[in-house]
């Protein structure tokens, strides 16, 4: 997957027009903090686990979840596709802080 083909997806997954640079950015920073921590993260705060799964849910991480008692401990790692998406969101230098 590219920038563009993420692109269309939001779009088609109904995401508003104003929203899509800001929504494209956080998939680029979670992308991004799981290739920096060596091809997997980890974590238990839920705000964090929540956006997980939403990024989960377009293809380009993968989640294992442990369940411990009143925590979720979910562990993030790329797909191939994620993968792909971080060289080229890196090329087009959306990790660039501005």
């Amino acid at each position: 997957m590219n920038v563009d083909s993420l692109q269309k997806v939001l779009e088609t997954l109904g995401v508003p027009r104003l929203k899509l640079k800001p929504t494209m950015r956080s998939v680029a920073h979670w992308v991004n903090r799981v290739n920096e921590s060596q091809g997997s993260y980890t974590t238990v705060a839920p705000h964090e686990v929540a956006s997980l799964k939403k990024v989960a849910e377009l293809g380009v991480i993968s989640l294992s979840t442990t369940a411990a008692p009143g925590t979720e401990m979910v562990t993030a790692s790329l797909t191939p596709a994620g993968k792909e998406l971080s060289k080229d969101f890196f090329l087009k230098a959306y990790f660039v802080k501005g």
